[in-house]
């Protein structure tokens, strides 16, 4: 039996080589389908498209790795799929078909990250702060990667991202298939409606969920417009890549600090995640340069580089073991899929129209929306006397020991 320590390795390295193989392709499209004569409002129903799917995606693929008990199987039937999809989106001549064939690869690609995430959790069951450290991995070797490919693609075309995907899904594969599968901690009995309509009544996953969907339709034209914010103050796609590796750079310590970042409280933890992305818009809105909209970027990855482990956090300690997957590829799906739809349905035509700017305006809004219901729920949790913190249970402590404990740390 292998020591959790080679365990632990392989799954850092499966981390990177996944994120890289959604980098090499996945990360480039919006910007390999403008140059072959989108517009970015279709570019807009293409992006939206692959988010509903991923939306229905996560729940199909979640249920079934659920029902069936394995996440091995499903995270390497999922990347010969996404071989297959890359091969056909990169050839094919028609637009229609390729807002298609991206939909089916959303439905697809974004579950195999909640799927691997689940994976590495249920491995590591009794030493849930592994997780930080393994996503940080993958953030650094995404920016480092990004660093160069996107200047790669400008001199060197487009075919690299297909040669570059198909190299990293096969060290998927392989990586994949030295790693056990995760353990059967419950019986792997057929999933019904009434245990999925089991996570709605859990008010603390509920709340999180409902937070998701307001940061997620806020932040989402920021990510999957970029070369759209990139090109308006003259950037191209070098500057793509650019950002991306500036973005993870800043992002992987954070993951790194997960267990440390863990004794503060979640609420705490949630209203700073919601008021980075409101400073990233201020910046990305008011920006006259490039550099400026890396900097939003910047701030909006250090957010996710809190949320993420913060969100897998709450799941696991609320959501029954027998749910998981499923509960982790739903938080993913409102996020990153459902609240993105939404956004980006809307966003194509007022791009046309009026505008990235408007677009901007609208999103600052609605993630002032967030950023108030966290601290509703903050001032009512203080209000109420309770000490704990708003999804984990957490003992009060004086301020007195916490300034104590802050010049012991700044003296050591």
């Amino acid at each position: 039996m292998e020591t959790e320590t080679k365990l632990l390795l392989k799954f850092y390295s499966l981390e990177v080589t996944y994120w890289l193989s959604f980098g090499s392709f996945t990360a480039y499209a919006g910007t390999f389908v403008l140059s072959k004569g989108m517009s970015p409002s279709m570019l807009s129903v293409m992006l939206a498209g692959y988010m509903l799917c991923a939306f229905f995606g996560q729940f199909f693929w979640g249920s079934l790795c659920d029902r069936l008990n394995t996440n091995k199987n499903t995270f390497r039937i999922g990347n010969l799929l996404l071989i297959l999809l890359y091969i056909c989106i990169y050839f094919s001549s028609n637009l229609s078909l390729t807002i298609i064939l991206y939909g089916m690869l959303g439905f697809v690609q974004p579950p195999l990250a909640s799927n691997l995430d689940t994976w590495l959790l249920k491995s590591f069951r009794h030493r849930p702060q592994v997780f930080g450290p393994a996503r940080g991995c993958a953030s650094l070797g995404f920016a480092l990667f990004m660093l160069g490919f996107g200047y790669l693609i400008q001199h060197q075309g487009f075919y690299v991202m297909l040669i570059a995907a198909f190299f990293f899904i096969m060290m998927n594969l392989l990586i994949s298939s030295s790693i056990p599968d995760s353990p059967k901690l419950v019986s792997g009995s057929k999933m019904s409606v009434k245990d999925i309509g089991a996570l709605s009544k859990v008010p603390r996953y509920v709340f999180l969920l409902i937070v998701l969907f307001f940061l997620g339709f806020a932040i989402s034209p920021l990510n999957n417009l970029k070369i759209i914010l990139l090109t308006r103050v003259g950037g191209n796609v070098s500057y793509q890549g650019f950002d991306s590796f500036m973005a993870c750079f800043s992002q992987f310590p954070f993951f790194f600090l997960a267990g440390k970042l863990s004794r503060f409280k979640v609420n705490h933890r949630l209203l700073l995640c919601s008021i980075l992305p409101l400073c990233s818009m201020i910046i990305t809105f008011l920006a006259v340069s490039p550099t400026m909209v890396i900097m939003g970027s910047v701030i909006t990855a250090i957010s996710y580089g809190i949320l993420l482990p913060t969100t897998r956090e709450i799941v696991t300690k609320n959501v029954s073991s027998s749910l998981q997957t499923t509960g982790h590829g739903v938080s993913d799906a409102i996020y990153g899929s459902f609240s993105g739809v939404l956004s980006l349905v809307m966003v194509g035509q007022i791009i046309d129209n009026y505008g990235i700017k408007i677009v901007l305006l609208i999103c600052m809004t609605l993630q002032s929306v967030a950023i108030m219901m966290v601290t509703l729920k903050l001032k009512k949790t203080q209000a109420e006397s309770i000490p704990m913190g708003l999804f984990v249970n957490e003992p009060s402590v004086p301020i007195e020991t916490i300034l104590v404990n802050c010049e012991e740390e700044i003296l050591s």
